[in-house]
């Protein structure tokens, strides 16, 4: 894939690396600061030269390019002033690179800069900047990959010249270009967010506003309405301001309305209607004041019946009805009868849908009347036209609207022939004026008028002759657009050789004119040609160069796809299932592996969503004809979450190739799970469902429909915690967790930019029986301890008694692990949050295969830690960090019934390790001394015995008596204390009562109850073990992180030790110990 974009990727780099490197925010305000004080008065620049004359040779030099490079570009140049103040400037300052710089960047087009030697490299600099503007200008719609890269360059130059106001300019056309035309919303992002600080530092609000503005578009088309709605509004009260500010100018107001009326879009696709409709008032408040300072009503008129739009869509008709009389009382006022007439046509709809017949005739009639006198007064336009030569050019250009505006009213009312009369009239006008936007624009129109009359070939010259017109103005991007409208009037003419040889001519003309997308634009249409007439390996030649021109040069994802569906047609058509299938497969991974990295819906519009939907289906048609059905049993299975799927099974059922129908109606994709017995096959595991964002989020809430119950009782909500916590996930971290079902179980994978979720092939019933049969032989370990008689060292790993649990962990890791392990890649640290069927696994101890004989578990790869129900926040809290001794104090509490010697050994020795400690043991570790360190202490090492409940509320330490008081301590006493700097909880009691159930009583539920203390960890034992082994693991566990190193990393460490030392290299006694919470 990278080859495909090559120069995409590279402009990526390079726009990180100029955002990075830029120059600090202080001297860009105070360079603000100077030019608000010049705005004000240019005369302060003889002053102001001679403290700041470095900031004001760099404040003229910016205003000069940015002047010109904003006229060049039709954009506001937005300083006040700004004449005024290069004028002064260069005055005060007599410098020869300003006064080059006012003659090559003129906006009077007469660039004589004539070379000097002094300042050579930034004349050279400036000089390049120039050439490569003009590039991008010149490249910006036939090549956009071509302009990127020049308005990269500008970028870096401008940053390095500290040209300010330029490079904001320059930043808000590359956003446009990537948003736009390029879908890489995240490099939109990052111009538009620099362009629109720049801007609003140097009070450039109106440019600021147009920055706010495409922003708001952005995060419509990301699917983020309320970021829409911010930025829509940002840019209303940018405007307002400047309506304030200028109260005679009406454009303020206007851009005012369309923006509140923006926002008031996004803030309903974002489900509040209210603030919606408070929105869409105010914008119509100040479309008002606009129409009633220029008495021009067309825009309030627009308005009105798109938010009597809104109102409708709410099921509100009076209040669409009322405002659709106020647009139909306004276009009493407009000169434009097509507006009006949809005026009268909406308000006749709202009336027939409130079953008032009546008055829908009524308003019917008024567009029918509108209509015909428009077509009368455009009849009367064309005869002034033709007989009155001393109009003015004012008064013909509201004759030909006029005109224009009849043809398209006799259209509405299905006068084809007299509308098509009536163009060609007007065409001969424009022609004798040389007017050739309107012919063009004319031709285009009597085109469509004779398509609706089935006259193919007289549409086909007039297309024909509005090309050929647009070529010979160098209009090439228009050029491209009437050849996209050709080739269907070529294909119902029938004439393929004299069709072929146009288009051969037309690409010729683009591919030499620099017009990459007018190119691609030939061949597509040329190849489609191709295809309608049989002529398929022709068509597939054309395809795949217009699919590489739109990958390469383009940049355009989507014409891309159109382009794959195309020729994956053509190539199944040549009986070539396999090619079809790669051609779909890249562009599949191209568009869904984009919008991941975006994190966008590749559905979000109507038209992308129809393109996906055929992308999947021509795909899996391609692998049924191939013989793939499992191939095309994946990619079913992977479109499940989106919305359309229904839609593509049914049309593949109804598929006209029988071996395309067969397959589609013998598997079940969209169902629930199959029941019992059910004949139809159910999709087998592993299988993808979602590798982004966007679709883990469908995905989740999808299974949370199906399976409430379990999805309910997860320890992390996969919705409502990772995906909205999707920004702030740790980098190197990878949180996995399992949703079992009765037929399969679901396993969440996510991180720092990465999110999939996987469908196993595991059953839960299969699960719960896999830890039954781990726990039945972890008892049965236990019992052995306790009868004194210990497992014994592994000399070798075919020891019976390892051998009694191999194949489990082997089993457990083939079901869990070994599918998603490809999503591991350079995730060093794994976090498992795991459901109540596993609770207590240890997932470290998983086999993923032979090291030489011997089993290589999964601690020996990654280092592993567990989430308890709520331990997701203290993991992204900022206040994680490692443990440091000489700050953090550990409490030690150990042996109060003076039946655990090991545990009191094990104090001993940690007290000796960790300098910064205090150690209770016996009959001073009480509950009192217990409270008393929970408030203050950052490790609390808890060595005795402890009783842990499936249900976190009976949890219960047991500790020493004190004057009488009980010896117990209870969650409910737990639960008062709080303490902020509480980093880990270390439990050992390993011969404890925590184990009467071996793995359902483990640390998970310890965790919780002191993560409601502020514990960031909780490190404990899964089974009874005995004290040697605990003692040894926990003597190298705080060895390695009073080293610095995580805490994971540590029981790694120690556990490591233990697997290489072979005396207690068996599970049992090592795979016991878990970290919970934080693994720092």
């Amino acid at each position: 894939m990278l080859a495909r974009r090559p120069t995409t990727i590279i402009a990526f780099m390079l726009l990180a690396s100029i955002f990075a490197g830029g120059p600090a925010a202080g001297g860009m305000a105070d360079k603000a600061r100077l030019v608000e004080e010049l705005a004000a008065s240019p005369a302060r620049a003889s002053a102001l030269a001679k403290t700041n004359r470095s900031d004001l040779s760099e404040i003229a030099l910016d205003i000069i390019v940015y002047r010109w490079a904003s006229v060049a570009a039709n954009l506001p140049t937005d300083v006040n002033n700004a004449n005024a103040i290069i004028a002064a400037v260069s005055d005060s300052l007599a410098d020869s690179l300003i006064k080059w710089s006012l003659d090559a960047f003129s906006t009077k087009n007469n660039s004589g800069a004539s070379s000097i030697v002094s300042n050579s490299d930034r004349i050279s600099k400036l000089t390049e900047l120039r050439r490569q503007f003009g590039m991008a200008l010149d490249y910006r719609n036939s090549s956009p990959i071509q302009s990127v890269n020049a308005l990269t360059s500008v970028l870096a130059s401008s940053r390095e010249l500290n040209l300010d106001l330029t490079e904001a300019l320059v930043c808000t056309i590359l956003g446009r270009q990537y948003h736009y035309d390029m879908s890489r919303y995240r490099l939109a992002e990052e111009c538009y967010s620099r362009a629109g600080m720049i801007f609003f530092a140097y009070d450039c609000f109106e440019s600021a506003a147009i920055v706010y503005d495409d922003y708001g578009s952005l995060g419509s088309e990301m699917g983020r309405s309320l970021v829409a709605t911010q930025y829509y509004s940002l840019a209303a009260q940018q405007w307002s301001l400047l309506a304030k500010q200028n109260p005679t100018v009406s454009r303020y107001r206007l851009m005012a309305g369309r923006e509140f009326i923006r926002a008031s879009k996004a803030q309903n696709a974002a489900g509040d209607t209210d603030k919606a409709l408070e929105l869409v008032n105010a914008g119509l408040d100040k479309l008002r004041e606009a129409a009633a300072m220029t008495k021009s009503y067309d825009e309030l008129i627009r308005n009105l019946i798109t938010v009597s739009n809104l109102y409708r869509s709410q099921n509100n008709l009076s209040k669409s009805i009322e405002l659709l009389k106020a647009a139909a009382r306004a276009g009493e006022q407009s000169e434009d009868p097509l507006l009006v007439a949809q005026v009268y046509e909406s308000l006749s709809d709202a009336y027939e849908e409130t079953n008032l017949n009546p008055k829908a005739r009524e308003e019917a009639a008024k567009r029918e009347k509108i209509l015909n006198n428009a077509a009368i007064a455009a009849e009367n336009a064309v005869n002034k036209l033709i007989s009155d030569e001393s109009l003015t050019k004012e008064e013909q250009l509201k004759l030909q609207t006029i005109a224009e505006r009849g043809a398209g009213a006799l259209q509405q009312l299905d006068k084809s022939a007299e509308s098509a009369a009536l163009l060609t009239r007007i065409i001969d006008i424009y022609k004798s004026k040389s007017f050739v936007d309107g012919q063009i624009r004319c031709m285009r129109a009597l085109a469509e008028t004779l398509d609706s009359q089935q006259k193919s070939p007289e549409a086909l010259a007039q297309r024909m002759e509005a090309v050929t017109l647009a070529l010979k103005t160098n209009k090439k991007v228009l050029a491209g657009e009437i050849v996209r409208e050709m080739v269907q009037s070529f294909i119902d003419v029938g004439d393929l050789d004299n069709a072929l040889d146009t288009l051969a001519e037309f690409w010729s003309i683009m591919e030499q004119s620099g017009n990459v997308r007018g190119a691609a634009d030939v061949l597509e249409g040329r190849g489609t040609l191709l295809a309608s007439h049989g002529r398929f390996e022709a068509a597939v030649q054309d395809y795949e160069k217009a699919l590489s021109r739109y990958s390469t040069q383009v940049g355009d994802p989507w014409a891309a796809a159109g382009v794959s569906l195309k020729l994956a047609s053509a190539l199944g058509s040549l009986d070539k299932p396999a090619e079809a299938a790669e051609v779909l497969e890249k562009d599949l991974q191209d568009i869904e592996t984009r919008y991941s990295d975006e994190n966008v819906d590749p559905n979000i519009s109507p038209e992308r969503a129809r393109l996906m939907m055929g992308l999947y289906q021509e795909l899996v048609i391609a692998y049924v004809r191939d013989n793939r059905c499992e191939a095309a049993t994946n990619i079913l299975t992977k479109a499940r979450h989106y919305p359309w799927i229904s839609e593509l099974v049914s049309r593949l059922r109804a598929s006209t190739d029988p071996l395309v129908a067969d397959y589609a109606k013998s598997v079940d994709v969209v169902g629930s799970e199959p029941d019992p017995g059910s004949s139809t096959p159910s999709i087998s595991g592993p299988t993808l469902l979602a590798n982004n964002w966007a679709d883990f989020s469908a995905r989740s809430a999808m299974l949370r429909e199906r399976y409430p119950a379990q999805y309910n009782a997860l320890p992390v909500n996969p919705l409502i915690e990772f995906y909205k916590s999707r920004n702030s996930l740790p980098k190197k971290i990878l949180m996995i967790e399992y949703l079992p079902t009765n037929n399969s179980t679901f396993a969440f994978v996510c991180g720092n930019g990465k999110a999939s979720v996987w469908e196993l092939g595991i059953s839960s019933k299969r699960m719960t029986s896999l830890a039954g049969l781990l726990r039945n032989n972890i008892r049965a370990f236990e019992l052995s301890l306790g009868a004194g008689v210990p497992l014994p060292p592994i000399s070798d790993w075919r020891e019976p008694s390892f051998l009694e649990i191999r194949d489990l962990l082997i089993e457990f890791y083939n079901a869990l692990i070994a599918p998603i392990a490809q999503e591991f890649d350079q995730n060093h640290t794994l976090m498992f949050a795991l459901p109540n069927e596993l609770k207590g696994v240890p997932i470290h101890a998983l086999i993923s295969g032979d090291d030489k004989g011997a089993p290589r578990f999964m601690v020996q790869d990654y280092e592993i830690g567990y989430l308890a129900e709520d331990m997701l926040r203290d993991l992204l809290g900022k206040d994680n960090r490692p443990i440091e001794q000489n700050s953090d104090r550990l409490a030690i509490f150990a042996d109060p019934a003076g039946d655990l010697p090991g545990a009191r050994k094990e104090a001993t020795m940690l007290g000796k390790l960790y300098f910064n400690s205090s150690v209770y043991v016996g009959n001073r570790a009480t509950v009192g001394n217990f409270i008393k360190e929970c408030d203050k202490a950052s490790i609390l090492h808890i060595a005795l015995h402890y009783d842990v409940h499936p249900n976190p509320s009976k949890f219960v330490l047991q500790l020493a008596p004190e004057g009488g008081l009980a010896k117990n301590i209870t969650v409910q006493e737990l639960s008062s204390v709080t303490n902020p700097h509480l980093q880990l909880v270390v439990l050992s009691a390993c011969d404890s009562a925590a184990s009467a159930d071996p793995l359902e009583s483990g640390p998970s539920r310890a965790a919780e109850v002191f993560s409601l203390m502020g514990a960031k960890s909780v490190l404990g034992g899964l089974w009874k073990v005995a004290d040697e082994p605990a003692s040894d693991l926990m003597g190298d566990f705080y060895r390695t992180i009073v080293r610095g190193n995580t805490r994971t990393g540590s029981l790694r460490a120690a556990q490591l030790k233990m697997i290489e030392d072979k005396t207690y290299a068996h599970p049992f006694y090592w795979a016991c110990f878990a970290m919970y919470g934080s693994p720092w």
